[in-house]
């Protein structure tokens, strides 16, 4: 199956929850922590929602707002599919290293 830029395939979703819970396990900041969890918690839903898509045979969930949408009003998105909201945390650190 040929990921054509528009959606993260499902393996891409899984290793980000990996990524996700590998940080939550060395993280220490309650601020990174939540903002870890939350996309965890986001990302499991949607997910179970492709994997029931796909066993229906439906087209899967959209993950959001779209790339154009999302960069309109000033938040970039990383081609895993990551929001990195102007100002957060995840920005400096993106900054940092360059992704």
């Amino acid at each position: 199956m040929d990921n054509n830029g528009s959606q993260p395939t499902l393996a891409q979703l899984r290793n980000r929850q990996t990524e996700l819970v590998l940080a939550l396990a060395n993280e220490t900041r309650t601020d990174r922590l939540q903002q870890y969890s939350d996309e965890l918690e986001f990302l499991v839903k949607h997910i179970q929602e492709r994997e029931e898509a796909e066993a229906a045979g439906a087209p899967a969930p959209s993950a959001g707002p779209d790339r154009e949408q999302a960069q309109g009003a000033g938040v970039e998105q990383r081609e895993d599919g990551v929001v990195i909201e102007p100002g957060s945390d995840l920005e400096a650190d993106v900054d940092a290293d360059g992704r």
